[in-house]
């Protein structure tokens, strides 16, 4: 009895040790490429493509200093920009979209909340060219409020979609109180049902901000030179025919690009956890 108990904490103890090393393979896996790209990023121009690659060495900020003054604040603020408003509209919009969808009775209502979430299925890139055709002829190319609106589809069907989890666990008897009360479907939106999804609004919220930070094909197509986000400006280093690739400033740029969104899911890792579980998503 003695030597089965003992042989039964011994497997336990394995397959324990055996967790913590594909833990920590999988997170080296994750990990390692943003350390290289910083890495790259503050070693000296000589040591960059060197064979083998140096780990000890004296790092430099000059590759942060020549992008500073090379475009990267004005698409910092691109970035910036496009990603708070765009996201504050999505989630307003997907808000009213997602309550009309779980309170109101209609024909193909079930329907329609489900293409919310089948859209998502839908390769984004094939509507580009019809959104870029649309988009010239209402002289909305190379500007924000064009970058702004055609983000929109991307934000609203996921938006709604997890709204409208959050607002199907809303008791109706506290709308039916607020409405016996006097308010009305309006007063009964901002005042009830609004405050009590909150923390999934600012989920959403941060989510969208996230994912706007890192578009990529709408700007590219879509924009032009004085609207381009970090994620777009970042090309401008890759070189071409006549000019070299320039690695360490494409590494200095990358990290400045991915640090925020790091940073940003690092703190509201929490928010983003309890919104997914609370949904059906």
């Amino acid at each position: 009895m003695g030597g089965r108990t003992v042989t039964k904490k011994t497997r336990e103890k394995h397959a324990m040790m055996l967790r913590y090393v594909i833990l920590t393979g999988a997170a080296f896996v994750a990990v390692f490429p943003y350390f290289w790209i910083f890495l790259s990023s503050i070693k000296p121009p000589g040591e960059m493509m060197s064979i083998p690659p140096k780990v000890i060495f004296t790092p430099t900020a000059e590759n942060y200093t020549a992008i500073l003054g090379h475009g990267f604040l004005e698409a910092l603020q691109n970035s910036l920009f496009l990603s708070i408003v765009s996201a504050s509209i999505g989630v307003s919009l997907s808000c009213m979209a997602a309550y009309g969808l779980t309170r109101f009775k209609f024909r193909g209502r079930e329907t329609l909340s489900f293409s919310f979430f089948a859209i998502r299925f839908v390769p984004f890139i094939t509507l580009l060219l019809p959104l870029y055709t649309i988009m010239g002829s209402l002289g909305l190319l190379n500007s924000m409020f064009g970058l702004i609106v055609a983000y929109q589809l991307s934000h609203i069907p996921w938006m709604t979609w997890l709204m409208r989890s959050f607002f199907l666990e809303i008791p109706f008897t506290y709308e039916d109180a607020g409405m016996v009360d006097g308010l009305t479907r309006w007063g009964v939106f901002f005042r009830i049902a609004v405050p009590m999804v909150a923390p999934a609004i600012g989920s959403a919220l941060l989510l969208g901000i996230i994912f706007a930070w890192n578009q990529y094909f709408i700007p590219l197509i879509l924009g032009g030179f004085d609207t381009s986000p970090l994620t777009v400006g970042l090309y401008r280093y890759v070189g071409g025919d006549e000019s070299p690739m320039l690695f360490g400033r494409l590494a200095a740029w990358g990290t400045l690009t991915v640090t925020p969104v790091i940073l940003l899911s690092i703190v509201v890792r929490k928010h983003l956890v309890r919104a997914f579980a609370g949904s059906d998503v």
